[in-house]
């Protein structure tokens, strides 16, 4: 019990940091210019949602009824509360509910239903079927860019761009430990260091190829709208393994024990995901009057988003209310009334 709870505590740090970039990143696109603002951005969107799918993919499940309440009441009700919100507060002309377009980052939550949804024809046995499995889809995700018609609807250009991550962590998944956990020290060191060199390596590439923009990473245009090839986005994906790489083995054994706040925060992201879009985008609107002009004030915003969003009352509520746990709790409870009534 005490492995799986460290090992646990592990994942929601590493949890922990990868939201801080999801907040960080979104509060870089709307801040003004300051030195080293856009290639921080860069190096954040190469890898933080491939990243996240890949943990994402590492804990999957095929649970209809998860899917159902807590991915799919979920994004019906954040994608009608995010098109009010933008209809009231953001300028918007015209009320249009639409599910079909998910909303800014309710594409994240749409692909994962999707992802867990194909859950049973990924899960495949045999190291040689999983491998044809996984080169199938970043195949697809490779040639999917020459197609200008998949885009935003139904968020079908990101999901077969970013499937390939997601798949790899439900293989990886399968294990469930830590990485080279069973490894000499010097093995862990050595491997954790040439991830860390060739994350290192990527940053490097990127700040002297600017024209791999933060377009070309959202995996939602063609090439020919982003104005990039299949040899980007090739490397693109490999930047992003390694960075996975990095995290899984240099990163999480560092982090693989409970830390205060940090651990209850990570536990909680789902929460932060969704509710920080609002706070992002009201400030993104009406931030004439908001200073985000320099690296600390960006960092302070988001420190303060993910406490205001990740501290254990929002969550509570978060959970109780804008999931569909009450509907799991109220089938639960007449679930128990008809045994009772069976019974007697």
């Amino acid at each position: 019990m005490k492995e799986k709870s460290e090992r646990l505590c592990g994942f929601d740090n590493l949890k922990f940091v990868l939201i801080f970039l999801v907040v960080l990143g979104h509060f870089l696109e709307i801040s003004e210019a300051f030195e080293g603002s856009e290639l921080l951005l860069r190096t954040i969107y190469s890898f933080h949602m491939p990243a996240f799918l890949f943990l994402t993919g590492y804990f999957a499940k095929f649970r209809p009824k998860k899917i159902a309440l807590q991915f799919g009441y979920t994004y019906l009700l954040f994608q009608v509360l995010y098109l009010l919100f933008a209809y009231r507060f953001l300028g918007g002309e015209e009320l249009t509910i639409s599910f079909s377009f998910p909303y800014w980052l309710m594409w994240y939550l749409f692909a994962t239903i999707v992802f867990y949804l194909l859950l049973p024809l990924l899960d495949v046995s045999g190291p040689w079927k999983k491998a044809a499995v996984l080169l199938i889809t970043v195949i697809a995700a490779l040639f999917s860019g020459n197609d200008p018609y998949l885009g935003y609807a139904l968020s079908g250009a990101r999901i077969v761009s970013f499937l390939p991550f997601f798949v790899l962590g439900f293989y990886c998944g399968k294990h469930k430990k830590i990485p080279l956990s069973d490894k000499k020290p010097a093995v862990r060191i050595a491997v954790g260091a040439a991830f860390t060199a060739a994350v290192l390596g990527s940053c490097a590439y990127l700040y002297f190829h600017e024209e791999l923009t933060v377009f070309t990473m959202y995996g939602s245009l063609s090439y020919e709208r982003g104005n990039y090839g299949m040899w980007d986005r090739a490397l693109l994906m490999l930047f992003a393994l390694l960075w996975i790489g990095f995290l899984m083995t240099a990163l999480l054994p560092l982090l693989n024990r409970k830390l205060p706040i940090l651990s209850g925060i990570g536990k909680n992201t789902f929460g932060i995901f969704l509710l920080h879009g609002f706070i992002v985008k009201y400030i993104g609107y009406y931030r004439r009057p908001v200073v985000l002009n320099s690296l600390p004030t960006v960092l302070l915003a988001t420190a303060a988003v993910i406490t205001i969003c990740g501290n254990p009352l929002t969550a509570w509520v978060f959970r109780r209310c804008l999931t569909g746990e009450w509907i799991e709790r109220l089938l639960a409870k007449k679930k128990i009334k008809e045994e009772c009534h069976t019974g007697s």
